[in-house]
């Protein structure tokens, strides 16, 4: 194909332009309007549990240092999460055959000229970003441009389009490298309205563009939006195809994390099924049987995991909307009803489905009774709950015997001129037999007040003393627009429909609070009670006005 020329360029965003006013589309211009209104982001205001089975290795996922898993051979079924069944594509360099290709260690994405996240953007998705897409690309992925134009010189142009966008970033590597991605970047020749089965079904509707993991699932693609490109006519951010890299970044955390949880020796509890909130209610309660407190005793780590489906079968329009705290309690054993003590925090995602898998073994001393115990779930939106705890045997030197909950600000705690001053010190006895004394924390800024656009986006100082000692925990992460997409390789959910790359006040949003642990052993005085005070701060003084606030949980954890 030839090089494209600017004329052609501008010829092939009118041709685009085309298809989106029903020329040669294959979804109604109603059902393209429902979904950008849907998608509709502004400024700052995955799968369930799969089974870790390697196959015989092969040389290639070995080089990469990468398990095989074998290929499942299924009937067909376009479902978000169903199996993906054998495909074959037309390219450039002859047909693909997904079961012919298949490593058992690599990602699979295939992304439209015009798919149904951009159409609002007059710059075609493939014209720029190849050479940030090939540089943030893990080597495990093949990557399948498909176009949606029925006609042929337009689909030539559109594929020429995005050959000549990554052939720049191809000439400036190693042969090595150039020859890796020429096999692992496929054009296809054939429009969408001609890809046969599931994968042209799925392609066709949602139209979001497919994923298929390292599991073999198919999953959707999210949003290519960036914060750097946001346009003002349209109050939203632009696309950059780069971003298309988060997905198999993700896919690859997630086989990570399920290598691990498969190589643990853990008794799984269910606690919640799938339940949601009713109207007018924003907690769910499960009454569960714990094992006895002689077997509880036996485990030194404790784990949730969390899965937040969606009704239906999609993920925009189906997944609740916005980003907000789900907070987990466990109920006073002697009084069921009193449910206030935090185990364990996440914030929800932008649209998108979300797992989670985090370590809780602070607190696992709350649980030590066993037996029948009441848990709460708060949150505000009608996703789908499964939780887990993740009773874990890790055969530590020592583990966690108590843990006192020493502060807590729950939601509608004010961080204001007052933050400081309703809370007295706390005491508690740490036992001569300890051996290891952590300060845990949890902290979550919320609001967008000034100054400082606090406390989801500011910086601010949190000071915990023991004995007179200082720990300090702050957030200077909240000056990084794209902090939160750096820990997509973490567990952040990649490309949501909202503001999700933006640092936070110690969260981001599609991903798991961290329970923060301080070794404070050196300034604990053993045997005897120990004085804890807390304090947040603003640039070194109390915040100066009202609307902003924290939840947190300060606990100190005695391990012997």
């Amino acid at each position: 194909m030839p090089r494209i020329s600017p004329s052609s360029e501008a010829r092939l965003f009118c041709l685009l332009e085309g298809i989106i006013m029903n020329r040669w589309t294959l979804l109604s211009a109603a059902t393209i309007t429902l979904a950008l209104s849907a998608c509709k982001t502004t400024r700052p205001a995955g799968a369930s549990s799969t089974a870790s089975v390697s196959g015989p290795e092969n040389p290639y996922c070995k080089s990469l240092g990468l398990p095989t898993k074998p290929l499942v051979t299924v009937s067909e079924n376009a479902a978000l999460g169903a199996i993906a069944a054998d495909f074959q594509l037309p390219t450039t360099t002859g047909d693909f055959v997904f079961s012919k290709a298949y490593t058992g260690c690599d990602n699979y994405l295939i992304v439209q000229d015009l798919p149904r996240q951009t159409r609002e953007f007059k710059t075609p998705l493939w014209l720029r970003d190849g050479p940030a897409l090939l540089k943030s690309l893990p080597k495990n992925t093949h990557v399948f441009f498909i176009s949606m134009a029925r006609e042929d010189e337009l689909r030539q142009l559109s594929l020429q389009s995005i050959m000549d966008n990554v052939n720049g970033a191809l000439n400036g590597m190693t042969a090595a490298d150039a020859d890796h991605w020429r096999s692992h970047l496929h054009y296809v020749t054939v429009p969408i309205a001609s890809v046969k089965g599931w994968l042209g079904e799925a392609l066709a509707n949602p139209g979001w563009g497919i994923g298929i993991d390292r599991f073999q699932k198919i999953r959707y693609v999210g949003n290519y939006s960036d914060p750097h490109r946001f346009e003002p006519s349209l109050d939203d951010f632009g696309p950059n195809l780069a971003m298309l890299a988060n997905e198999s970044i993700y896919y690859n955390f997630e086989a990570k994390r399920e290598a691990a949880l498969a190589a643990e020796d853990a008794l799984v509890v269910p606690v919640f099924k799938g339940e949601s909130v009713v109207e007018k209610q924003d907690r769910i309660y499960a009454d569960i049987e714990l094992p006895d407190a002689s077997k509880m005793a036996s485990f030194d780590g404790l784990e949730l995991d969390l899965t937040a489906e969606c009704k239906g079968s999609a993920e925009v329009g189906e997944c609740p909307a916005w980003d907000e705290a789900l907070v987990f309690y466990v109920c006073d054993k002697d009084k069921p009803d009193n449910c206030n003590t935090e185990i364990g925090r996440w914030i929800s995602t932008y649209h998108r489905i979300g797992r989670w898998v985090h370590d809780v073994t602070p607190f696992l001393p709350l649980l030590k009774d066993g037996g029948k115990r009441r848990f709460s779930f708060k949150f505000g939106q009608p996703y789908e709950m499964h939780l887990n705890l993740r009773l874990v045997k890790k055969a530590e030197a020592i583990k966690p015997v108590a843990t006192t909950i020493l502060f807590q600000e729950t939601f509608g705690a004010n961080f204001d001129q007052n933050y400081n001053k309703k809370r007295p010190a706390v005491k508690a006895l740490i036992p001569a037999s300890a051996k290891r004394v952590e300060l845990v924390t949890v902290i979550t800024g919320h609001g967008m007040q000034e100054p400082g656009n606090c406390a989801e986006f500011c910086d601010t100082t949190h000071r915990f003393y023991v004995n007179g000692s200082k720990i300090e925990r702050s957030f200077p992460e909240t000056a990084d627009e794209y902090n939160c997409m750096k820990e997509v390789k973490n567990g952040t959910v990649p490309n949501q429909f909202g503001t999700w790359w933006y640092g936070r006040s110690g969260w981001c949003p599609g991903r798991e609070v961290q329970a923060v642990r301080h070794d404070v052993t050196s300034l604990a005085q053993l045997g005897r009670e120990n004085e804890f005070r807390y304090e947040g701060l603003f640039h070194g003084e109390p915040y100066p006005a009202a609307g902003a606030g924290f939840l947190l949980t300060a606990a100190v954890v005695v391990y012997e």
